[in-house]
């Protein structure tokens, strides 16, 4: 089982635009179950679905070119997920970036979401807050936040503005990334103690736990 990265979108902008995106985002065209035996109200496979014939190619979960060193596959990922296709920019190989073979499910959905899996029937999506010209989501996601999928969202819909916190408690990693106008606006990473403090700024202080303080000694 993967780690789970916690993460809360507010999506805010011209009541129009929003309303097309609410309507989107719960089309479920891949006709998805949450929990509660409803359609989700938020997916990636509503905006970005993976390709029917990759759905059932086998996944090399990854597996890289062996001329490609392990730091630079990983860096390579780690600048997808946030603001920059290094494929399509010319910086590495789809080799390097992929291995020597065809796209496969997993890899797409690495290349396309930032993560492997969908918003689905095991997590439960839920809207914290909605008015006309914003609505906040919390979902989470295996192993990282799904920054590429935000890219990909942000320049679909540029009169949207897009914030995400997300916390990965299991590494002790938390960030937030913002779009507008279509475009990478703010990334920031943080430790325990900023992430504390700004998550309390964003009235989302669960996204941080501490085991010492939970313990009583701190």
């Amino acid at each position: 089982m993967p780690n789970w990265c916690s993460n809360r979108l507010k999506v805010e902008g011209d009541p129009d635009a929003l309303a097309a995106f609410i309507a989107q985002a719960k089309s479920n065209p891949d006709g998805k179950i949450s929990v509660d035996g409803d359609s989700p109200v938020l997916s990636f496979g509503a905006f970005f679905s993976i390709p029917a014939d990759l759905r059932e190619v086998e996944s090399r979960a990854g597996l890289r070119d062996r001329n490609t060193p392990l730091s630079a596959h990983l860096a390579a990922r780690q600048r997808l997920m946030v603001s920059v296709d290094p494929v399509e920019s010319g910086e590495i190989s789809s080799e390097m970036m992929f291995g020597d073979d065809k796209l496969d499910w997993y890899n797409w959905s690495i290349r396309e979401w930032g993560t492997k899996w969908d918003i689905d029937g095991s997590d439960e999506t839920t809207i914290v807050d909605q008015d006309e010209s914003s609505i906040t989501y919390d979902f989470s996601t295996a192993w990282g936040p799904p920054q590429a999928f935000l890219r990909r969202l942000a320049a679909a819909y540029p009169v949207l503005t897009f914030t995400m916190l997300w916390s990965e408690q299991g590494v002790g990693a938390y960030g937030l990334v913002s779009f507008v106008d279509g475009a990478l606006w703010s990334h920031e990473d943080w430790d325990g103690e900023v992430a504390k403090e700004r998550f309390t700024e964003h009235d989302w202080p669960e996204a941080y736990y501490d085991d010492e303080e939970e313990d009583g000694e701190v």
